[in-house]
């Protein structure tokens, strides 16, 4: 690979990223940490910046999106705020790109191009715009082995998720990454269990509600009254609100596809079927949820009617005395005083 000459005078910034939150907890993101700072110790360089990607997928190139750490580098490299000849400090190519080689290269070369050196670390390759023919071939045997490598773990997932789906409309146990916060799984039978105080709780907002209660005043009766959240650490209008609205109080939940555009990259979550199936214990009977459900739809949240007024007592004073002006209204309209 290239050799540089002007090693003391050139500046070192690092790029990680990982694809899922799980690895952050785990060993991904300390290896690659640690791997940077012993090369730059080992060859007497300073890490000047840091670029992170944490739980960003490389393979649907969501790192170079609006967003993204690598893109906000990107910017910079194209505004010319990272110095000419400063490298660039990576794990593998595939922390850079994922996505299919031809893509990949153009993100790469769009990096050497600016005159940024990249250098990674597994193998020791030091990359520049200098490359030689050799080096492209290297490069490119790289990032099909890790597009390859993503495909079959994207394909893999995927029939992981479809098995899942086939069972549990089957009514097999699967074990369930995600359920309602009112339930538990035992992680040795797979079955769902209630947790008794939770599913008490979520009875009492069902009852309050059926009764004629707004979310206001049962968010108020649960504070005064020191129920304990069933999830996070306060209760919200807008938990209260989900809780009433989900069906998976009955029992029921749609099954999902994830969708995930390729040029933008969002996720959209598709509905498998348009009927929900039957998966979790219910808390409250259909009856009460229906109850609820034909209340919201005859519930409406007008702005405020009537007479408002705009300004402060402390603001509009007396034009003879000076005085506080007091407004009230009563049926033939608002006065003052």
């Amino acid at each position: 690979m290239t050799k540089s000459t002007t090693k003391k005078t050139q500046k070192v910034i690092s790029y990680l990223r990982f694809s899922t939150d799980r690895q952050f907890d785990g060993d991904s993101y300390r290896r690659q940490t640690q791997l940077t700072e012993d090369w730059c110790r080992k060859n007497g360089y300073e890490l000047l910046e840091k670029f992170e990607d944490t739980g960003v997928s490389g393979f649907h190139g969501l790192n170079t999106k609006e967003g993204g750490d690598f893109h906000r580098l990107l910017n910079l490299l194209k505004l010319g705020k990272i110095e000419t000849g400063t490298i660039l400090v990576v794990e593998n190519l595939d922390r850079i790109s994922r996505q299919k080689p031809l893509s990949s290269i153009s993100i790469i070369e769009e990096v050497l191009s600016h005159g940024i050196e990249i250098q990674t670390l597994f193998p020791e390759v030091r990359y520049t715009k200098e490359y030689t023919q050799l080096e492209v071939l290297q490069m490119v045997f790289s990032l099909i082995g890790s597009n390859s490598e993503s495909e079959k773990k994207s394909n893999r997932l995927k029939e992981v998720w479809k098995n899942k789906r086939d069972q549990i409309q089957n009514n097999q146990p699967v074990k369930l990454s995600r359920i309602p916060s009112w339930l538990e799984q035992n992680p040795k039978t797979l079955k769902i269990q209630k947790v008794k105080w939770k599913c008490e709780t979520v009875k009492k907002i069902f009852q309050l509600f059926s009764k004629g209660q707004g979310y206001q005043t049962i968010l108020i009766y649960l504070n005064s009254n020191n129920i304990k959240p069933i999830s996070g650490k306060k209760w919200g209008l807008s938990y209260i609100k989900k809780i009433i609205t989900s069906p998976s109080v009955i029992g029921y939940t749609h099954l999902y596809n994830l969708v995930i555009d390729e040029k933008t990259g969002k996720k959209t979550r598709v509905k498998t079927t348009d009927e929900p199936v039957k998966l979790y214990p219910p808390i409250v009977t259909k009856r009460l949820f229906e109850k609820c459900q034909s209340r919201l739809s005859k519930t409406t949240t007008p702005g405020r009617v009537g007479f408002v007024n705009l300004f402060p007592t402390t603001i509009i004073k007396c034009g003879r005395c000076g005085g506080k002006l007091n407004i009230f209204k009563n049926d033939s309209g608002p006065r003052s005083r």
